[in-house]
């Protein structure tokens, strides 16, 4: 087996898993104006356990009311 038979291989099988998707749709969301995170981290209080979250989207806006009084 060759070094290129093994690299198809292993593309192939991490083709299968939902990892590409993931890639492709952080992207897509950077690429709309949000911060994202891959693989976050957080502690289920009701459990006890950590997990961990696919992706996290932030996205910060201002609102600013023009009609208020200072």
């Amino acid at each position: 087996m060759t070094l290129n038979d093994l690299q198809n291989k292993i593309l192939a099988k991490i083709d299968k898993t939902g990892f590409p998707l993931k890639l492709r749709l952080s992207k897509y969301i950077n690429d709309e104006g949000y911060l994202v995170a891959n693989k976050e981290y957080y502690v289920n209080f009701d459990e006890g356990k950590g997990r961990e979250l696919d992706l996290r989207e932030l996205r910060n806006y201002l609102i600013v009311n023009e009609g208020a009084k200072s």
